[in-house]
């Protein structure tokens, strides 16, 4: 049986006023809406992205940018060809400081006899000894240099007393020692 309300002007149904039936598309509909609002919100920043990129790649193209590019270029290979020129003018230093007669062949000879990853960075001549610091990016050059030096026949006696390892140039240290004697071999 039904009960009938004469008070009311109006009487509602009770599935009508249900809540719960709507929690499902508002539920759907905010899912839906964050979906969207997320996806162009990430395109937005990814335009600006593209646009920063394409900002900085008109940079790095432009004329100043790779006039400054070739002008580092020629000055590192006038530094490389410097270095490669110091090394060779220590190297001239000390044989005029030996005994020896600098001829050509002596000079050939010691030139030869340095590896090209080796560098003097200072020497000293005694009474009949001379002793070398230098630095080599590897240590099979060291034992390189002491092989090539034996082999001229200039020097009677060659020590490398010092190697050790400098982890902040990752270069080899070593001290490299040599009693004068001997003869230039004429091969």
């Amino acid at each position: 049986m039904r009960d009938y309300n004469f008070f009311s002007e109006y009487v509602f149904s009770e599935s009508k006023l249900r809540p719960k039936k709507l929690i499902l598309p508002v539920l759907i509909f905010i899912v839906i809406a964050s979906v969207v609002g997320t996806f162009f919100f990430l395109e937005w920043k990814l335009s600006e992205k593209e646009d920063l990129i394409a900002e900085q790649e008109t940079f790095l193209n432009s004329d100043e940018v790779v006039k400054t590019k070739q002008e580092l270029e020629t000055l590192s290979e006038e530094v490389a060809y410097l270095t490669l020129l110091g090394e060779d003018t220590a190297l001239f230093e000390l044989i005029l400081q030996l005994d020896f007669t600098v001829t050509e062949e002596l000079t050939d000879a010691l030139l030869e006899s340095v590896p090209r990853n080796i560098m003097f960075t200072s020497y000293s001549i005694g009474d009949g000894d001379i002793v070398i610091l230098g630095e080599a990016t590897e240590r099979a050059d060291i034992a390189e240099f002491e092989d090539n030096l034996r082999n001229l026949d200039i020097f009677s006696n060659i020590f490398v007393p010092i190697v050790s390892y400098n982890s902040e140039t990752e270069h080899y240290l070593f001290t490299l020692e040599i009693i004068q004697g001997g003869e230039l071999n004429d091969e």
